[in-house]
């Protein structure tokens, strides 16, 4: 039990180590690896090789058998045909980090003073809910001169009708009514100041209230909505097979949340997009109810890009070890 214990013990450190000098460092990793294995074992390697050569002269006599090649090749048949009839996946994988599936900024339409607020952060707003308001005093002034010019206007206009209709009242209108949709285009801009939810959300701003008479400019963001819902995982996909990453596969996915969180979903988009980590971005949205994810959350997914048998498979990961670059 002990040796099995040992034994089991250097597999694992060994297997850890090649993972990681074939993740680090690639193919030239992977031979460092080998190298290193063999400086260490090349002693024991020897001895071994010496006991099998002797092995085989003791027992010449079973190696030259019909029997026993009988048996060899019947086993080695059924090893082959069986290799061929088991169903294996070949995947994809690649980091995920979940997203919110939509994140809206909210922004000052003109320059002013955030005057007050009606929401925090964390609140559920439903559409068209008043999120802020924005003071632009320089347009409150505008307005009110507006104001007073039509309302002038307006009594020159009823005077005029009071003594008939002549050109007078004609150009009276006219003169008002030109007024009067400046007067509508300043108050359309102010009533804009007063922000309101553009659909439901939660708003994901901190500490908003602090904000209150700052000055805002115009196109500057205010504040944050995104839809609670559903979160959208993109995977920053490996180079090996990439390309054949398709929407509607299946996405074997393991999320870093807890003791870890794995779960089914499907592909839903796929992008050609250059990233720090792969070549190609797949994306995966998934409920939050379902999955238990929240934004920020990451993890690892394989993505199903083919069924093949135990033999594909095997010959997929050899030529993903050593030319990556071939399977995009």
């Amino acid at each position: 039990m002990a040796l099995i214990y040992s034994v089991t013990i250097l597999i694992l450190l060994a297997g850890a180590a090649f993972g990681w000098a074939s993740r680090a460092l690639g193919t030239i990793g992977v031979l460092a690896f080998a190298l290193a294995l063999w400086g260490a074992l090349r002693g024991k390697l020897r001895g071994w090789g010496r006991a099998l050569v002797t092995s085989l002269r003791e027992h010449r006599k079973l190696w030259r058998s019909r029997r026993f090649w009988s048996r060899a090749g019947g086993t080695a048949a059924l090893v082959a045909i069986g290799g061929l009839l088991v169903p294996w996946p070949i995947t994809v994988q690649g980091a995920f980090t979940a997203r919110p599936l939509l994140e809206l900024l909210v922004s000052a339409p003109e320059g002013g003073v955030l005057a007050q607020v009606f929401v925090t952060e964390g609140e559920r707003v439903p559409p068209g809910a008043r999120l802020v308001l924005i003071r632009s005093f320089a347009l409150e002034r505008q307005a009110a001169v507006l104001q007073r010019i039509v309302d002038s206007l307006t009594a020159a206009e009823a005077r005029a009708r009071a003594r008939g209709p002549t050109a007078e009242v004609r150009r009276r209108e006219a003169e008002r009514g030109a007024w009067a949709a400046e007067q509508d285009g300043v108050e359309r801009r102010l009533a804009a100041l007063a922000l309101r939810a553009p659909v439901a959300g939660v708003v994901v701003t901190p500490r908003l209230e602090e904000r209150v008479g700052r000055w805002m400019s115009a196109g500057e963001e205010v504040l944050r909505v995104l839809e609670p819902d559903s979160v959208e995982l993109v995977v920053a996909l490996e180079r090996a097979g990439a390309t054949l990453v398709r929407r509607g596969q299946v996405a074997a996915l393991f999320a870093r949340v807890g003791a870890g969180h794995s779960l089914e979903a499907h592909v839903t988009s796929v992008g050609a997009a250059v990233t720090e980590q792969g070549l190609v971005e797949a994306r995966i949205r998934v409920a939050i109810k379902v999955a238990g994810l929240r934004p920020g959350v990451t993890g690892e997914a394989k993505i199903v890009v083919r069924q093949s048998n135990v033999w594909g498979a095997l010959a997929w990961a050899v030529r993903k070890r050593i030319r990556s670059d071939l399977l995009l």
